[in-house]
């Protein structure tokens, strides 16, 4: 078993490694973790008896087995319970994976980046081309959005 923590929200994703399914259900996760730099760590868990009794004690009754007790890999964001893995992949199957993690997704920060900058697009091209400079992270769209904003506001 292995716990994976997020370190930005203490997202803990409870793990299995003995069967195939469990390592492939596993390395999605992770893979996703990865793809979207999310920084995390692998506690490996078969000797911690604690984070196994937590990880019982923690998923609501609803999700429990009615007989033994629920195969990981769960899915926690701090104390909160997240989901097991079909929820997990159900969340990327609808591209809500962040929200089901309980992490803002790169895309609002995106978007709000592209707000932020909006207001300032009256102020002139060169400050538009500050805020790019500055923040580095703004995507190619959203600069040939403003782009065309600021010289749509020079034809009128």
């Amino acid at each position: 078993m292995a716990l994976i923590l997020v370190l930005l929200s203490t997202v803990s994703i409870f793990q299995v490694l003995l069967k195939a399914n469990h390592l492939k259900h596993q390395q999605a996760v992770v893979g996703f973790l990865e793809a979207n730099r999310i920084n995390f760590q692998e506690v490996d868990i078969t000797m911690l008896e604690e984070q196994r009794l937590w990880m019982y004690r923690n998923i609501p009754k609803e999700k429990k087995p009615e007989k033994g007790n629920p195969l990981p890999p769960q899915i926690f964001n701090e104390d909160r319970y997240c989901g097991d893995y079909e929820d997990f992949f159900q969340s990327k199957e609808n591209n809500t994976v962040f929200a089901f993690l309980g992490l803002s997704s790169p895309l609002s920060k995106t978007v709000s980046l592209c707000s932020y900058i909006m207001k300032d697009v009256y102020n002139g091209f060169f400050l538009l081309l500050f805020h790019i400079i500055s923040f580095k992270c703004i995507n190619y769209f959203c600069f040939v959005f403003l782009c065309e904003l600021y010289f749509v506001r020079l034809l009128f």
